[in-house]
């Protein structure tokens, strides 16, 4: 495995203009809010090519009420060039709000544009273990002290084992101090991809992020509700997922605080996994109006 050491669990700290978050194994479990996204958001992904930022911001505000510590902020639609309006978005939201946000963009030269006008520490969203798009963000990440989410995937794709993944993760963090960075600055992705199209895709994600963490000591994130997509009653498989990653030791999640179940599930999860001190979580969470 890497020759990088580390002793217990890595702690990752990202900003905006307000308090730093911060993502650990050990520490709050953090919500990532996902649904700054226009995939399947007609309304969102209509503004965006506008190049208004009025729906985007609402559904921001919407998910820092319902818990979200951290927004994550996609762009990517038909007819939006990401290169241009990502950073205008990220200018317009840090205006507005003051949580840390997940800048995320399959273009490279998005996120620089985007790292270039944050105020803070920003995630960058992300990296994989192909070669050049990992030196290049590492160096990004670098240039803004910022955290990084590293894919386990590469130019082959995503491997169908956790042995094919855990040595992309190996690669990607032999390359962390090479460019002058640490796990401090890396939280790991173990890929969730629909059992939809592979009843072992949830068994093998989650045996990954198990290694992740006992192994490498990473902070670690999942895109939860991708183990749903195609398959019905989504948010019955979103919060078993979620139920049992918090307990291999996830430290975020990129999902949808707006959904009720899955707000409880959080809560529950924080309390019972130990990161909920003297339960004032839970109880705060149960107290909320309309709960009972």
């Amino acid at each position: 495995m890497s020759d990088m050491p580390h002793s217990g669990l890595a702690t990752v700290g990202v900003s905006g203009t307000g308090e730093e978050v911060t993502i650990a194994g050990e520490g709050e479990f953090v919500v990532i809010g996902e649904r700054i996204n226009p995939t399947n958001r007609a309304l969102l992904a209509k503004s965006l090519v506008e190049g208004k930022f009025d729906v985007a911001l609402d559904l921001a505000k919407k998910q820092i009420e319902a818990g979200a510590s951290i927004i994550d902020v996609n762009v990517g639609a038909v007819g939006v060039s990401e290169e241009d309006v990502l950073p205008q978005l990220v200018s317009y939201l840090q205006e507005q709000i003051n949580v840390p946000l997940s800048l995320d963009s399959a273009s490279a030269e998005a996120l620089e544009a985007a790292v270039s006008v944050y105020r803070g520490r920003p995630i960058i969203n992300s990296t994989t273990g192909e070669a050049k798009r990992l030196s290049r963000l590492l160096e990004l990440a670098k240039s803004c002290n910022g955290a990084l989410i590293a894919l386990l995937m590469d130019e082959k794709g995503i491997p169908d084992d956790v042995d094919g993944r855990l040595r992309i993760a190996d690669r990607i963090l032999n390359e962390v101090p090479k460019a002058g960075l640490s796990l401090s600055n890396i939280v790991i992705d173990s890929v969730v991809m629909s059992v939809g199209a592979s009843p072992m895709a949830g068994r093998t994600t989650l045996l990954t992020l198990r290694k992740v963490v006992e192994i490498l000591g990473a902070a670690t994130v999942l895109g939860v509700s991708n183990v749903s997509y195609g398959m019905p009653c989504r948010p019955v498989l979103n919060r078993a997922m979620l139920s049992v990653a918090v307990f291999d030791g996830l430290s975020a999640a990129i999902m949808d605080p707006m959904d009720e179940g899955t707000r409880d599930t959080v809560a529950a999860c924080r309390l019972l996994s130990g990161r909920d001190e003297m339960a004032m979580g839970y109880v705060r969470h149960c107290r909320r109006p309309g709960k009972q």
